[in-house]
């Protein structure tokens, strides 16, 4: 029976099943790379017992740091986008700013500001419905 051995679990390196020189017929499996090693201590008086032993003592972290990541980077995706946003809404408060102290001044009619406020609104509302829509 020739079972294939997973990759290390701790640095992802390659695993190789040894014998004992001294005692046949006991084996132990070692990363080539980090050196973390199972086995001898345990006796493996089969080569599939001990292949078997290294391949579930820790279940697959790979697909799982995968999956981390892939979370990561969509949270960094929208992290990037309300930033996006808070600039832009910076940048509209110191333009209604502005036109308020306008306002104030006589120099500029209200009904400009309601109207590109209003304009801001349905913009806004289109796009959270469009990444609504998109499934974010």
């Amino acid at each position: 029976m020739s079972e294939e051995l997973k990759p290390c679990p701790f640095c992802g390196g390659a695993a190789k099943l040894y014998d004992n020189q001294e005692h046949p017929y006991i084996y132990r499996v070692a990363c080539t790379d980090c050196k973390t090693a199972y086995g001898y201590s345990f006796s493996y008086s089969e080569k599939h017992t001990a292949i078997k032993t290294w391949n579930e003592r820790i279940p697959d972290w790979q697909d799982e740091h995968k999956r981390l990541i892939s979370e990561l980077e969509k949270c960094r995706g929208e992290i990037l986008e309300l930033a996006d946003q808070v600039k832009w809404l910076r940048h509209i408060w110191a333009q209604d700013k502005a036109e308020l102290e306008r306002c104030r001044d006589g120099k500029y009619a209200l009904s400009g500001l309601v109207d590109r406020s209003r304009r801001q609104a349905d913009y806004w509302r289109k796009r959270a419905k469009k990444a609504e829509a998109e499934g974010g």
